[in-house]
């Protein structure tokens, strides 16, 4: 019995932890801060980065304190927060099975914490060691309860950030807030002048595999503040695009995934094809091709007349904020 509980906390622990280890340093083929923001601002939390790390700690602390077996109910009542908010947020609407995409990882590892949180520790736990003892209904108490309090919380702060301002972005630094027009741009020169419609502003992720390079390009398509991200995969082995588009799909990525075939491995040609099928003439595109540099990526910043398609090539910085030019 003992030893259960100590290999079941220990094995739960250490993964969690290392699930926070990969979201905040890069860790263990994670993608760090920048590729996990990018996901989480994708979720409806904002600033991204803020919340990743929230979110990277939260594992990486509850995950620890549950492997040592210190403060159980608490550390267990940690990750019941996050595994909610995991499950309602990125993984409901794909269903149960994790195949899909859905919820049935975060609804088996908050399981195992709430189980915890009744059980307790164990003899062989720091909880034991220090003479602390909150098993029974009072661990299961605290471990619900805080577990709700931090899904209620992270529903709040999506919402606040989501609708508080009337359904406006928030504003940057330097930026005047309630409106979308960076701070220093002429002002309209009359009451009645009535300023040109801004496009459409769409980003696509260029994708050859999911590893960082492409988690970092990712997390800063959001920053760009688009109407849209997709990522788009040009298929030269069928075999490699299935296997890209099943792990897409494990992992329940908040963007979608599209996959075009190029049986002639003329790549340059199949991607001028997939741009020119989704460009109007109200829309500027950004092509972001993730590179394993200092860089997060290339830019091609693309926009249309009625019958053409222009694409320039640029290249971004690791501290850019806005498209580039």
């Amino acid at each position: 019995m003992e030893v259960g509980l100590l290999l079941l906390r220990f094995v739960t622990g250490s993964l969690l932890a290392g699930h926070g280890a990969q979201k905040l340093f890069g860790w263990f083929g994670g993608h760090g801060l920048r590729g996990t923001a990018g996901f989480v601002e994708s979720l409806g939390w904002r600033p991204g980065r803020r919340f990743a790390t929230l979110l990277g700690l939260a594992e990486l602390a509850g995950g620890a304190a549950l492997a040592l077996g210190l403060g159980t109910p608490l550390a267990a009542g940690v990750i019941v927060a996050v595994m909610l908010n995991a499950a309602w947020f990125a993984h409901r609407d794909k269903g149960l099975w994790n195949t899909e995409g859905g919820y049935e990882y975060p609804l088996t590892l908050a399981s195992v914490a709430v189980a915890l949180g009744i059980t307790g520790a164990g003899r062989y736990s720091l909880d034991h060691a220090l003479g602390w003892s909150l098993a029974g209904p009072r661990g299961a108490a605290i471990a619900l309860g805080l577990g709700v309090a931090g899904w209620l919380a992270g529903a709040a702060a999506r919402h606040r950030r989501d609708h508080g301002s009337g359904g406006q972005t928030p504003a940057e630094p330097g930026e005047p807030a309630g409106t979308d027009q960076p701070a220093g741009a002429a002002a309209p020169l009359g009451a009645g002048a009535v300023a040109p419609p801004r496009p459409r502003h769409e980003v696509i992720v260029l994708l050859d595999d999911l590893d960082k390079a492409a988690a970092r390009a990712l997390g800063y398509a959001r920053t760009l503040r688009p109407l849209a991200v997709t990522a788009l995969h040009v298929a030269v082995d069928p075999d490699h695009a299935r296997a890209l588009a099943e792990q897409w799909a494990r992992l329940g990525l908040d963007v979608p995934l599209e996959v075009i075939s190029c049986p002639d491995r003329d790549l340059p040609s199949a991607v001028r094809q997939a741009l020119t099928e989704r460009m109007r003439p109200d829309t500027a595109v950004t092509v972001l091709i993730p590179n394993i540099t200092t860089a997060p990526c290339s830019t091609w910043r693309c926009t249309t007349a009625p019958h053409s398609a222009c694409c320039t090539p640029s290249t971004t910085s690791t501290t850019a904020r806005a498209p580039c030019t």
